[in-house]
């Protein structure tokens, strides 16, 4: 834990790195992806993204169409975690 004075709060910079596709089944607790944070002074914390839930697999035709909707937007450019149905 670390504590940095409140007028310090606007000058953090913080960034996001995803992993570029998550597949089913997840466990609670995987690492999806990390958190930095950079401090006024130039260090830097960095802590894992975990999921809070488990997920499992679909069955077969959610999964089918869950491929082919990623396909579609791959294929288009998308972001697919920015794609709202």
């Amino acid at each position: 834990m670390i504590t940095i004075p409140r007028a310090s709060r606007d000058d953090l910079k913080a960034s996001i790195e995803l992993v570029e596709e998550v597949h089913a089944p997840i466990n609670q607790g995987d690492q999806l992806g990390t958190l930095t944070v950079t401090l006024p002074e130039g260090n830097e914390i960095t802590v894992p993204l975990e999921a809070l839930n488990s997920v499992e697999e679909s069955g077969f035709f959610t999964g089918l169409v869950d491929s082919i909707m990623l396909f579609s937007l791959k294929l288009m450019g998308g972001d697919p975690l920015e794609f709202k149905p």
